[in-house]
C-alpha cells in the first residue's frame, strides 16, 4: 500500500508557529480522510501551566495527553507535510491519525 497525501488542511489560522496546536485533516490518494492534532512543545508547556494555575485539568497540570497527538517544533504546513510523509513511508501513519468515517 503506497499511500500519499492528496490534500492537507490545517484547521484555523496559525497565529503563533511556536506556541500552537491545530487539528490537521489529511486526504490520502485512497480518498480516505484522517485527522490528528499537531502540538508544539511550547504549547504543551503553556497548556500544562494554564491547567496548574487556572483550570485544574489533568491533575492541576501534572500531566498532559491528547488523542491523535503529534508533536512538532513549529506549526507550519511544510513541517507537517514532511512529518506526515515520514509517517506514511515508515508505516506508522495509522498509529497517529484517526480515520474520519463518512
Amino acid at each position: 500500500m503506497n499511500r500519499k497525501i492528496k490534500s492537507l488542511e490545517i484547521i484555523g489560522v496559525i497565529n503563533d508557529r511556536l506556541n500552537a496546536n491545530h487539528d490537521v485533516i489529511v486526504e490520502l490518494t485512497d480518498s480516505k480522510r484522517y485527522i490528528a492534532t499537531f502540538f508544539t512543545l511550547i504549547n504543551i508547556q503553556y497548556l500544562m501551566t494554564h491547567y496548574e494555575q487556572n483550570s485544574g485539568e489533568c491533575n492541576n497540570g501534572s500531566f498532559f495527553w491528547a488523542s491523535d497527538m503529534c508533536i512538532v517544533k513549529v506549526i507550519d504546513e511544510k513541517v507537517i507535510t514532511e512529518a506526515i510523509n515520514t509517517m506514511l513511508e515508515d508505516l506508522y501513519f495509522d498509529n497517529v491519525f484517526t480515520l474520519i468515517e463518512s
